[in-house]
């Protein structure tokens, strides 16, 4: 191999552009006049707020003033730092790893903004604050010393351009900015562009039968939020009873018989249509999570909505695959545990895929990795490989009570090693996988001792370990 020039200067890699990372729902730390009312600095305090009548969750709700329109009770202050944790939607992880690995390939952290944002309020009204928010920071650092140093060093550098990147429902806030410039790259990590499956069930949770407390409180907050009408699944999500008719897509008077509003539900649909395929701007490059079994169909009977873990096959035309016998061909396509896979994929365009759950997703390392690798404009894409393993653990649980959890993917007990960690990170058991005869799959059974937010971690190799939370509780300790 031959050697460098002597005393010549090789520089690392970097982008000159401006990079904007917009994160998902419940992302942003959100304060009102009385204090912190989502994004505390410890995982305690999520696990006191869920399971107790506090102050703190029923300010999340929208107003009568916030209900018209009059925005500006609650601001956001900032990305996640921490932790966090809600019913169905589980663990949320904090964006300080991200903006560590995007830091390492700007030219000046200055070159990166935080978006933070109100979650609760509409989509589009978000989207029209981010355009803002993004024209300004790219003029900001086009003017800024540290980009004029670079630009003195090397005078024939481009022009910064905006580059946006995107968790979760930070991606539908991009789609809807109403008229984004300058952007020469947005990345999505597992955004959900046709919605969840969990928008509707967060908003069906305590019709029926009875529910945990944590679940009935994040239903009484979540129906009057536009921002959770905006995730609910637009594709035909809702099943028939009868195997042979097409599923359909929700209507406002569906979502009202789930325990939603239909007013809201009418104008999410409506601000959905009004977007559905557009393309992100600049060239989209999106992460789309997989293996991990995720609600995409929803049955409804008796006013009780369920999630099932299948989607639909569908044609070269459009319509919907269908048997011998002629009923539709159900498949299992899972996702990330809350974004189908088919929802995150972009219009007219392929996508990277990760076995990992929805709120890890953008720690990743395999997620930043791409993020680095389209901002160095070193490689056409990331070749980020495949893991087959997933599982699905419940959100929350009662203290002492056994639970098992099927590991998919697994052909053996050494394929995965499994760990359970407490609130404060420290391990409290390593569970054998065994098989399990009855349910036919591998699975580990769970018994978490004490109250608090814990975390599962299965590790088998190759990739980032696959990681979720969940609450365990004393259900007679509700108050």
């Amino acid at each position: 191999m031959g050697e460098g020039v002597v005393g010549a200067r090789v520089r690392p890699a970097v982008s000159p552009d401006a990079v904007v990372i917009v994160p998902g729902i419940m992302g942003s730390k959100l304060e009102d006049d009385h204090g912190t009312i989502w994004g505390a600095d410890d995982l305690p305090w999520y696990a006191r707020v869920w399971t107790r009548k506090t102050t703190e969750l029923p300010r999340l709700g929208l107003d009568a003033a916030e209900q018209r329109g009059e925005y500006g009770r609650v601001r956001a202050t900032g990305l996640l730092k921490l932790p966090a944790w809600a019913p169905i939607l589980r663990g949320f992880e904090p964006y300080t790893d991200l903006r560590r690995g995007i830091d390492q390939v700007v030219v000046d952290p200055a070159a990166v903004l935080e978006f933070a944002y109100d979650w609760r309020l509409p989509v589009a009204y978000n989207g029209v604050a981010l355009q803002q928010a993004a024209a300004a920071h790219l003029a900001r650092w086009r003017q800024h010393p540290a980009y004029q140093r670079f630009r003195a060093e090397l005078p024939e550098a481009r022009e910064p351009r905006l580059v946006l990147v995107a968790h979760s429902m930070g991606g539908m806030v991009v789609r809807a900015m109403p008229d984004p410039a300058e952007v020469r790259a947005t990345i999505t990590l597992g955004t959900p562009l046709d919605g969840a499956a969990q928008a509707a069930l967060i908003m069906n949770t305590g019709k029926g039968a009875p529910f945990p407390l944590p679940q009935q409180q994040l239903k009484q907050v979540g129906v009057t939020m536009p921002g959770l009408y905006d995730l609910l699944p637009m594709y035909r999500c809702l099943e028939s009873a009868d195997p042979t008719q097409d599923p359909v897509r929700l209507t406002p008077e569906v979502v009202a018989t789930l325990g939603g509003s239909a007013d809201l539900a009418a104008t999410a649909i409506a601000a959905h249509d009004r977007v559905r395929g557009r393309v992100l701007p600049g060239v989209h490059h999106a992460l789309v999570g997989i293996q991990q079994p995720t609600p995409s169909t929803l049955t409804l009977s008796g006013g009780q909505v369920t999630g099932r873990a299948y989607s639909f096959e569908v044609t070269a035309d459009g319509t919907l695959a269908r048997d011998n016998h002629g009923d539709l061909v159900r498949v299992e396509r899972h996702g990330d545990g809350t974004v189908p896979y088919n929802s995150a994929q972009p219009v007219g365009a392929t996508a990277a895929t990760l076995a990992q759950q929805h709120g890890p997703i953008a720690k990743s390392d395999e997620s930043i990795r791409m993020v680095q690798t389209i901002l160095r404009e070193t490689d056409q894409g990331p070749r980020l490989g495949e893991s087959r393993f997933g599982f699905e653990l419940p959100d929350v649980v009662a203290v002492g009570t056994p639970v098992p959890v099927a590991l998919t993917g697994v052909t053996g007990p050494g394929d995965v090693s499994v760990v359970l960690f407490d609130q404060d990170n420290r391990v409290i058991d390593e569970p054998g996988v065994r098989y399990d005869r009855a349910q036919d799959c591998f699975q580990v059974t769970l018994n978490l001792p004490t109250p608090g937010i814990h975390q599962l971690k299965v590790d088998g190799g190759g990739q980032s370990a696959i990681t979720q939370r969940c609450l365990a509780y004393r259900p007679e300790e509700e108050s």
